[in-house]
């Protein structure tokens, strides 16, 4: 409704990206600085699962193995999960479960490559992630043929998994600004969009460098497509 400075920060699946621009009149639009970064909602995902999940696929019980240890780390790259599910990684699996190598959890690692659940898991992941946008805690789940898993994951122990992508991020928004020449006090509102900037560490961080009232939501997954 009046010419503002405005830092738009789209947070999303796949990437952040920031524009500081001159908005609300028409006849003095600006775009003063662009930037971003390929850190998302995707690598929180899988960090989470390098995190908090490998465990019930067998990680840390598995020694001497080299073969199941790469099919154990495969987990998080949902491109990599379904190229597993070859004959010679069924038959390595097969004869470590009847040696009783941690028979429970390669099972559960055998289930998810073989029996279609990869989707699934990485649904429920991602399910987990966003309800720690208001929740303090939330509870992982997925149960299937030769799977019981069950994880409690708090919203302090996501914070601490992604800490390092937080700085990046606070790095990337501070540079573009000081490309568009302003001073922080000189942006007037940060719109946020995109699921990611729901995460409550990232909103702390926009109302800590600016000023809750600055702050704007919009609507998330919409925004982008209307604009």
């Amino acid at each position: 409704t009046k010419p503002q400075n405005v830092v738009i920060f789209d947070f999303g699946g796949g990437t952040l990206d920031i524009a500081v621009m001159r908005l609300g009149d028409a006849k003095s639009r600006k775009v003063y600085a662009s930037g971003g970064v390929d850190i998302a909602g995707s690598d929180f995902d899988r960090t989470i699962i390098e995190k908090r999940m490998l465990a019930h696929f067998g990680y840390g019980k598995v020694k001497h193995h080299p073969e199941i240890m790469d099919m154990i780390h495969a987990i998080s790259d949902w491109m990599a999960l379904p190229e597993l599910g070859t004959p010679i990684n069924r038959n390595i699996l097969e004869k470590a479960i009847q040696a009783k190598v941690a028979p429970v959890r390669l099972k559960a690692l055998e289930s998810l490559i073989y029996n279609d659940l990869a989707f699934t898991f990485y649904n429920r992941v991602e399910a987990g992630k966003i309800a720690l946008s208001n929740e303090g805690a939330t509870v992982i789940t997925l149960e299937d043929k030769d799977i019981a898993l069950w994880e409690l994951y708090a919203r302090g122990q996501f914070e601490s998994d992604i800490q390092h992508y937080v700085i990046d991020v606070e790095k990337v928004l501070l540079d573009t600004i000081a490309q568009s020449g302003l001073d922080i006090a000189e942006i007037d509102a940060v719109v946020k969009t995109g699921g990611s900037s729901n995460i409550p560490l990232f909103t702390g961080m926009l109302a800590r460098l600016f000023g809750a009232e600055k702050v704007k939501e919009s609507n998330s997954f919409s925004s982008v497509v209307a604009g």
